[in-house]
């Protein structure tokens, strides 16, 4: 697990920086944001970038990072409409959905979906989807059994989003496995059998229309 989320890391901290390179005035939109620390390795000196958690999260945030200017904090549920209102930066918008949509149901992945196209012109979406494979299966992992979570949804490709993606197009399937290959040789040989990309993290990367 500890591997794995270094993985993931390495490759949204990957994803993100390609998108600022390429808009260097963007806003980023970083849902579920918990203590990451993301904005600080990524930081151009010209991007707008919000933090949004739910509230308690966020007052515990606030008290380690003071953020605001370019960088600041939303502290709303994902699924209130309301947060959207809060963006006050508009223009070529990067959505991250990171640790997030495995922990809720497909209806509640949609709604969070229907925000931010309801809402925003120029979204891109960045979003992490656990493989089909684990769903149902967190009790494998001790640091999620302990916590009560459990694992509810999970897609392997953009299609399988199936209609919470309307009004959305697929950019790419992606997934963590270059992250792991960082570890050692064995990760990077694992990589190239075919049942690497059937269980391994998936980022799904797409756009609104």
């Amino acid at each position: 697990m500890g591997k794995g989320v270094i993985a993931r890391t390495v490759v949204f901290d990957e994803l993100v920086k390609n998108f600022i390179e390429k808009n260097p005035y963007c806003t980023v939109v970083n849902i579920a944001c918990g203590l990451d620390t993301r904005f600080y390795r990524m930081d151009n000196g010209k991007i707008t970038w919000y933090n949004l958690d739910l509230p308690e999260t966020i007052a515990i945030r606030n008290q380690i990072f003071e953020e605001s200017g370019r960088v600041s904090t939303i502290g709303i549920s994902a699924l209130d409409p309301a947060w959207a209102k809060e963006v006050k930066v508009r223009g070529k918008m990067l959505f991250i959905i990171e640790g997030l949509s495995m922990y809720l149901t497909a209806e509640e992945n949609g709604k969070i979906l229907k925000i931010i196209k309801d809402n925003f012109d120029n979204a891109y979406i960045l979003m992490e989807c656990l493989a089909k494979t684990w769903v149902k299966k967190e009790g494998i992992e001790k640091s999620i059994q302990q916590t009560g979570s459990k694992f509810v949804f999970g897609a392997d490709h953009f299609e399988e989003l199936g209609n919470m993606t309307e009004g959305y197009h697929k950019i790419k399937d992606d997934n963590i496995l270059r992250g792991m290959e960082l570890f050692s040789l064995a990760y990077r040989l694992f990589a190239l059998l075919p049942i690497a990309k059937k269980v391994t993290q998936k980022i799904l990367i797409f756009e609104k229309d």
